[in-house]
């Protein structure tokens, strides 16, 4: 090339930016995942109270415990496992959970411990007992419990009335001790939660499509290219005495021509784009967890921001319609009747009411 002409791309300057784009998603990929694997290293660090049977209360980590551990939860402390209960600081060997986190209900559950003989009952009479505890199989069913407990001849049936769930929450009673069933990845919790999937915004759907236009855009032009090179070199010009090679140019030549096309029109894909939104989204996720007006003061939490996948879906909503009904309307939602800026909409009418009317107009 003459003097003061830029020298035409090559594979290195073609190659660059994508490893640059590839490595910063890497690299916020990985910064983010450390963060849910701290998390996990949190939980299964934290320490559960075990009852050998002679010796002294230890402290032992969550993820030490195994099935037929018999351990200690003290109130207001999370249950390490799912457990049955086998007696409580309650004459009766009742106590009280809050399963908010397992099925957002927020008011408090009754359980019971299993129906032990009298002289098994207490806690020095349970650090001593020697049974045979036999039930199903590890499952995601929540609300499903069968075994029993074999005590010499004397088989005591367990339901789903004497288990604690790991994630619960003790409440309203100073103790309970309770046999580990489930641990670890078998808990009844952890089989219910499924893989993460890949959540994409709206606006990186519409920049994905746009770019594969673009790169769509950029191979028919390569094509082109390729082929009227293909012909005009088949014609063997006269006049292209300077480039002496095609004369000997094979198939594969030509066809080499298409890769070349492509590294000169590599610009056309606006690869720095990605740098870009990675970068705004790293800088809002920074944002969102340093506000003050999303921290809460008296439980010393702020707002935690797991991925940056989803800022700007953020922005968007408008209105959040919820119910704290539960179970009784079994987690669904459908639309009735509402009522805005002076205007109804809807027509409020139940299932009773179609059935009614649909009655009705059969007998008319």
């Amino acid at each position: 090339p003459s003097p003061g002409t830029p020298p035409p791309p090559s594979r290195y300057s073609t190659a660059g930016p994508l490893l640059v784009v590839v490595g910063a998603n890497m690299i916020r990929e990985i910064w983010e995942d450390s963060g849910r694997h701290r998390d996990d290293r949190e939980v299964n660090g934290r320490s559960a109270h075990v009852l050998p049977v002679d010796a002294e209360e230890d402290v032992w980590a969550w993820k030490e415990l195994v099935v037929g551990t018999l351990i200690r939860v003290r109130k207001d402390e999370p249950l390490p496992a799912d457990v049955v209960l086998l007696c409580s600081s309650e004459e009766a060997g009742s106590c009280y959970i809050d399963t908010c986190d397992l099925d957002g209900e927020t008011n408090l559950k009754l359980k019971s411990s299993a129906a032990l003989p009298p002289e098994w009952c207490g806690e020095h009479a349970v650090k001593r007992m020697e049974g045979e505890l036999e039930y199903e199989e590890p499952n995601k069913r929540l609300y499903t419990f069968l075994g029993k407990l074999r005590l010499g001849k004397e088989e005591i049936p367990i339901d789903n009335d004497s288990v604690l769930l790991r994630g619960a929450v003790l409440r309203n009673t100073n103790w309970v001790i309770g046999v580990v069933v489930y641990a670890g990845k078998q808990t009844k919790i952890m089989m219910n939660n499924k893989e993460g999937t890949l959540k994409r915004s709206n606006v990186e759907h519409s920049t994905n499509r746009i770019l594969a236009a673009i790169l769509l855009f950029e191979l028919m032009m390569c094509c082109i290219g390729a082929i009227g090179h293909a012909v005009w070199a088949d014609k063997r010009n006269e006049m292209a005495w300077y480039m002496p090679y095609l004369e000997g140019e094979s198939n594969g030549d030509k066809a080499a021509i298409w890769l070349s096309y492509f590294i000169l029109l590599n610009n056309y894909v606006p690869i720095s784009l990605y740098i870009t939104m990675e970068l705004v989204k790293l800088g809002q996720k920074y944002l969102m967890d340093n506000d003050l007006d999303m921290y809460h003061e008296e439980t010393n939490t702020p707002m935690i921001s797991r991925t940056s996948n989803l800022n700007e879906e953020l922005g968007q909503v408008q209105q959040i319609f919820t119910d704290k009904t539960g179970t009784l309307t079994r987690n669904e939602m459908e639309f009735r009747k509402c009522y805005i800026a002076s205007s109804s909409y809807g027509f409020g009418t139940t299932e009773i009411g179609l059935a009614a009317a649909a009655k009705l107009k059969r007998e008319g």
